[in-house]
């Protein structure tokens, strides 16, 4: 489905994800991709690469689980302070162009916003204070709290029960498509990606889903 496609007069609820949805997700990737591996490499007395190779490897392990997500398993896994390593680089931490338009503009049509993400509870706080958003959600829902990361079903059955959401009358917009997909399942049917998560980095391309290319097209209540 697209966004010319969405029957706003039915929508209630309007879902974003943090992390390369409504923030630009540069400022992860310089922390995961770069500082860290340089952190963990003269911790260990290892070079980059070898670095690199210890943390892709416990990625895919976790992947799909909280622990792929968590501060606390990412500090005692590597020795490291992760959260040492998000505020040496918190500067990067910003919006991605068109976000706080159209939080503001959704906000004015009367629908319900509810932030929904994975991010360690610390890493949410900071990005939220940094950028100044919490102001427009009526409801945030993490995943640490929940119990269960957003690839899992229990994760939106239970933020569905605790925020009273209607998942037909529900727009989901999420850069991670196997959220999309769990959620999908679950029975959201509006669920639109982010071509572009990381303004450094290509558009990214689904035959599954819309994804966006400027939140700037999300206009409700729009002829």
């Amino acid at each position: 489905m697209s966004l010319s496609k969405i029957i706003w007069d039915d929508i209630n609820t309007v879902i974003f994800d943090m992390d390369g949805t409504l923030l630009d997700l540069h400022f992860d990737h310089q922390v995961w991709s770069h500082l860290l591996p340089a952190k963990l490499a003269k911790k260990n007395d290892i070079d980059i690469l070898s670095a690199k190779k210890i943390i892709e490897d416990l990625l895919e392990q976790n992947k799909k689980t909280l622990n792929w997500y968590s501060l606390t398993y990412w500090s005692k896994a590597l020795g490291l302070s992760l959260a040492g390593v998000e505020n040496e680089l918190d500067s990067l931490i910003c919006l991605r162009n068109g976000a706080q338009p159209l939080l503001e503009r959704l906000n004015q049509s009367g629908l319900t916003l509810t932030l929904a993400t994975n991010a360690a509870l610390k890493s949410m706080n900071r990005k939220l204070e940094i950028t100044g958003i919490r102001k427009y959600f009526h409801h945030i829902c993490n995943a640490h709290e929940i119990g269960y990361c957003k690839e899992e079903m229990p994760f939106w059955t239970k933020l569905s029960k605790d925020t009273e959401c209607k998942f037909e009358n529900t727009i989901l917009i999420d850069d991670n498509l196997d959220v999309l997909e769990t959620a999908r399942i679950c029975g959201i049917k509006n669920t639109f990606g982010i071509a572009r998560p990381n303004s450094h980095h290509e558009e990214k391309k689904s035959s599954e889903f819309y994804l966006i290319e400027n939140l700037d097209d999300i206009k409700p209540n729009e002829d």
